[in-house]
């Protein structure tokens, strides 16, 4: 085969890979690149490679994730073409969806001039809660999503369920903390009711921490015990919601050595 009849078997390839900054939690990028290959694993292999020196270069990590996307344009990439399209299936109506893996408030980002924040359509999409009400009333509304059951992917139906509140901003009205703790508390209860009403029959488990790296409250369930809680780090369970929220509105910092507090409420499933 003539160097000219390799070059027209060519394609345009777009490449995404995953990298933690630092070589620690906290900060993840997700980064594209072009490349111009025979196939898709030919792409991907220049790509991981190119991950590779990236994050030696920069004292990143990479994550091992690449994921390609052949691109349709027969020529050179130009204005307006598609470079990357992921398909993913969910429960989440659209706001939701956005929230969970595109705007969880915690991006390195600036917000493009848009329309007049008084306007209906900015309403809305709200800010996220910075006032002790605007925090509690979060919290009890997250106890009208319910649970979602997966098919067995525990890590799924984790990332499916969970829900984050936001740490008020700095020198913002502190929340009350026993206003708090019941409202997370009540939210949890719901869940478990709402799991054990779905005629499944299948065990599950709800479960809150405060996520020390995103400053957030969280919250999520899976259809499993205490055990089966997708966590790698050490966890010490908890008898009260206000053991949570105490580390939550102080902020606590957590060493990787020291386990994570978790205040979790469990269903027995049917024998």
């Amino acid at each position: 085969m003539t160097a000219a009849n390799e070059a027209d078997e060519q394609s345009w390839y777009a490449v995404r890979c995953v990298f933690q900054w630092n070589g620690r939690g906290g900060t993840y990028e997700e980064r594209l690149t072009l490349w111009r290959a025979a196939s898709a694993d030919e792409a991907i292999s220049r790509a991981e490679n190119e991950a590779h020196d990236y994050a030696r270069d920069n004292g990143h990590l990479y994550m091992g994730l690449a994921q390609s996307y052949h691109l349709a344009t027969d020529g050179r990439p130009g204005d307006g073409d598609e470079v990357f399209s992921l398909l993913r299936d969910s429960h989440l109506d659209g706001d939701a969806y956005l929230d969970r893996y595109f705007d969880t408030g915690d991006e390195r980002q600036h917000t493009a001039p848009g329309p007049d924040p008084t306007s209906s359509a900015s309403a809305e999409h709200p800010e996220a809660p910075g006032s002790r009400t605007e925090l509690v009333s979060a919290i009890k509304q997250a106890a009208e999503a319910g649970v979602w059951r997966g098919t067995g992917n525990l890590y799924e139906e984790a990332l499916e369920n969970i829900e984050h509140f936001p740490a008020p901003p700095t020198g913002s009205e502190i929340p009350d903390r026993e206003a708090l703790a019941a409202a997370l508390a009540d939210t949890v209860e719901a869940w478990r009711r709402d799991a054990a009403s779905d005629g499944t029959g299948r065990p599950g488990v709800i479960y809150s921490w405060y996520d020390d790296q995103a400053r957030q409250l969280r919250m999520s369930f899976v259809s499993g015990g205490r055990g089966d809680i997708p966590f790698r780090a050490p966890l010490r369970f908890v008898d009260r919601a206000q053991d949570v929220v105490d580390a939550f509105l102080a902020g606590e910092y957590r060493d990787p050595d020291t386990p994570l507090k978790v205040f979790a409420l469990e269903l027995a499933g049917e024998a």
